[in-house]
Parts: C-alpha cells; sequence; structure tokens
C-alpha cells in the first residue's frame, strides 16, 4: 500500500515565506561573522606589524633605531591593513642603548559595517592595540 501525500494549494509558497521571513537573520549573522573575523585579521596583523618592527629596529636598525621602527611599521602596516596611515597609530618608546628594552605599539581601528556596529553597540572609535618588545642589539 502506498500513500500518497496530498498538498493543499495553501501550502504550496510555504517554503518560500519560510525562507524569506529568516533571510534577514541570515543576513545579519554572515555580517556578524565577517565583522569578527574582521577584528580578528585586525588584532593578528597588528601583532605581525608591531613584532616585526621591533625586532626590524632592535637588530637592523638602517636609520637609527626609532626611525627604523617608525619606517617599517608604518611600510608593513600599509601593507596588510585597510587604510592604515589613516586608521593606524605607531608608538615606539624605550632606550637605544644595547641590550636595553624598545617597544613598537600599534592602535588600529578596524573597518565596521554600519548595521552591526549600531545593533551591538560598537563604538567607531574602537580599536584593536598590539605591542611588541625587542632587546636592542649591539651594533658590529
Amino acid at each position: 500500500m502506498k500513500l500518497k501525500l496530498k498538498i493543499s494549494k495553501y501550502e504550496r509558497g510555504e517554503g518560500i515565506l519560510v525562507f524569506v521571513a529568516l533571510l534577514p537573520i541570515l543576513i545579519l549573522v554572515l555580517l556578524l561573522a565577517l565583522q569578527i573575523g574582521v577584528i580578528g585579521y585586525s588584532k593578528i596583523a597588528a601583532q605581525y606589524v608591531a613584532n616585526t618592527a621591533a625586532e626590524t629596529a632592535a637588530t637592523k636598525p638602517s636609520q637609527g633605531i626609532i626611525p627604523t621602527a617608525y619606517l617599517v611599521a608604518d611600510e608593513l602596516g600599509s601593507r596588510v591593513l585597510y587604510q592604515f596611515s589613516y586608521r593606524g597609530m605607531i608608538d615606539v618608546s624605550g632606550s637605544t642603548e644595547p641590550g636595553q628594552l624598545i617597544t613598537v605599539t600599534i592602535e588600529y581601528n578596524f573597518p565596521k559595517f554600519s548595521v552591526i556596529s549600531t545593533m551591538f553597540r560598537i563604538p567607531q572609535d574602537m580599536t584593536v592595540k598590539s605591542e611588541s618588545t625587542a632587546v636592542v642589539q649591539e651594533a658590529p
């Protein structure tokens, strides 16, 4: 005995209606996931820039330790972070004497989706901050 499922004329578009009703929620979840990805990438990239700038300035200063740190951080940050020259801030502190510590701090105001920042109250000036310290090497 075979069962035959009969669909009434009122149930035909039910699947499409459910999809259309859930589509805005699906889009918001997708945008939220993308925003979290942007924040994560920005944090990792800012840490990479800070590490590279501190290590390069401490081991191979081409124009002095502090100018090298600024130069490396600005060039590398511009390559890996969106609009780094406008959204980023570089701070270099510490001593330039061999054996002392030099610290490079990067703050980056990551891009935000307006819908997500409004719904989840993400401030427009919210930044990711990374810091790296290296020991200044003695020049040969």
